[in-house]
């Protein structure tokens, strides 16, 4: 009940004796985790090398490391997908797929790999190979493992204006995202991989954007599209809840053969509106302008089970505003933002909604942005924290005579609550408030430089060199106590 009440379900666990001692050991290994969190102090970095052969895709799932490469020419596609497991277990042998891909995703728990396939010959087809992650071989639960994805337009991803693809499994739903930022257009296209029926068409050709599941029933999309006065410039941001729990009855036969024009699109449950942009500013289209990334998805806890939040995750948003030159000698300016986003509480207002029908489908920003999300500016390579968030506004940002001399080894730890909100203007109508509470930590003594980093359940993981032929994973396991 504890765990339901804090959105936490088990979905695996060992065979123990007494199930009353199971469910004391998870409260108790719970909040070990919780604790650990609250002054984190991490064991040595372990260095992992996944270089040769050159790694060309990646994803990290369940403590490992996925590397796709190329066993044969061309080597710009790769073909084999190499387990690196980021404890001390063996390597798993490399899993062939005999045929290129462009993109993939996997769920190592369904033993389920999904590959996008390119036709050089067939620019407006797409093809998705549902395989096996430990054969290689076709998955012996699909009912239709080789779909053929069509389109009306060039969705090949080496045209002038190529296309992004982004598939993305969880349970037994399939979505693949088909974005163009040239085109100001994109495809949210989901499947139910088992029986290789099309589930949902979520379809823009006004904008561009990134999507993420929140759970198996709703799938969010953080866009910017055109105003409609002929301009081609973004300038209108909003995130969206699409439902794609109820299947639509679309009454279109399909073997394996998908004309993705025949089928309807879907509208968004509810749409969070974000404050208007100045006329002198737009979102920025060189960098990804909106990227989803989850927090949160999954924790491991020791050798008893695995606990999922399933309605509970923190996404992550990129923002870049470019700032229009005001004269020729002016190349005018870019600015990044980083967000988090509460879903919990976007999906509090989707069941109000549900409950009458009075409220609006559409939430202005004052309606859900200050509750639900907390945003920095970034400079650089760091996320301005002092400058951005409440009472941190007078800290100084360097040490005075008088300050204590903090050694290399300590941890500066703010908590940020909703009684200190964070606070930016830059490029929008009205000043950009978010009282999403969270804690920043920042340790004294800088890390050796990495290209990015990642945090999965109980480790933080930074990838040097990632580049060259020889990228290395700097693995940081949190220290819970037993």
């Amino acid at each position: 009940m504890e765990l339901e009440v804090n959105g936490l379900e088990v979905v695996k666990e060992l065979q123990l004796k007494g199930a009353s001692s199971v469910s004391s050991s998870i409260l108790e290994e719970l909040n070990c985790y919780r604790n650990a969190w609250l002054k984190p102090e991490f064991r040595a970095p372990v260095e992992r090398p996944v270089g040769h052969p050159r790694v060309l895709r990646w994803e990290l799932h369940n403590n490992s490391y996925f590397k796709a490469y190329s066993s044969f020419e061309p080597h710009e596609y790769p073909d084999t997908l190499q387990i690196i497991p980021l404890d001390s277990m063996p390597m798993a042998p490399s899993v062939h797929f005999h045929t290129k891909f462009y993109r993939f995703t996997l769920d190592p728990i369904q033993d389920l790999a999904v590959l996008v396939v390119m036709i050089p010959e067939r620019s407006k087809c797409v093809e998705l190979h549902i395989r096996s992650l430990t054969t290689g071989e076709l998955h012996a639960q699909a009912r239709r493992p080789n779909l053929i994805i069509e389109f009306d337009f060039d969705v090949s991803a080496l045209a002038h204006a190529g296309f992004h693809y982004a598939p993305e499994v969880l349970g037994s739903v399939l979505a693949v995202r088909f974005n163009s930022k040239a085109k100001r257009m994109y495809e949210i296209l989901t499947w139910d991989w088992r029986s290789g029926i099309l589930l949902h068409r979520i379809s823009c050709e006004n904008g561009t954007g990134d999507a993420h599941f929140i759970n198996s029933s709703h799938i969010a999309v953080f866009a910017a599209t055109i105003r409609p006065t002929g301009s081609r410039l973004l300038r209108d941001i909003a995130l969206s809840i699409y439902d794609i729990g109820n299947p639509v009855n679309h009454n279109i036969e399909a073997e394996n053969h998908y004309y993705v024009s025949k089928y309807p699109t879907l509208n968004p449950s509810m749409t969070f509106n974000f404050p208007k942009l100045r006329d002198s500013h737009s979102v920025f289209l060189d960098r990804i302008h909106g990227k989803i990334r989850p927090y949160s998805r999954s924790c491991s806890l020791h050798s008893l089970c695995l606990v999922f939040p399933p309605q509970s995750i923190t996404l992550g948003l990129v923002l870049s505003l470019f700032q229009h030159p005001v004269s020729q000698n002016n190349l005018g300016s870019i600015r990044e933002f980083r967000g988090f986003v509460s879903t919990s509480l976007l999906l509090d207002h989707l069941a109000q909604s549900r409950g009458s029908h009075e409220l609006p489908k559409v939430l202005s920003w004052d309606q859900w942005g200050e509750k639900a999300t907390r945003w920095f500016p970034r400079k650089g390579d760091n996320i301005n924290l002092l400058h951005a968030n409440g009472s941190t506004t007078n800290r100084p940002t360097s040490p005075s005579e008088d300050a204590p001399t903090l050694s290399d080894n300590a941890v500066i730890i703010m908590t940020l609550g909703s009684d200190v909100p964070g606070t930016f203007e830059v490029g929008f109508e009205e000043t950009i408030v978010s009282r999403l509470p969270c804690r920043v930590i920042i340790r004294v003594k800088p890390e050796a430089p990495h290209d990015g980093w990642l945090l999965d359940g109980s480790r933080l993981i930074g990838i040097k060199n990632y580049l060259s032929e020889y990228p290395t994973l700097t693995v940081y396991d949190l220290q819970i106590p037993a």
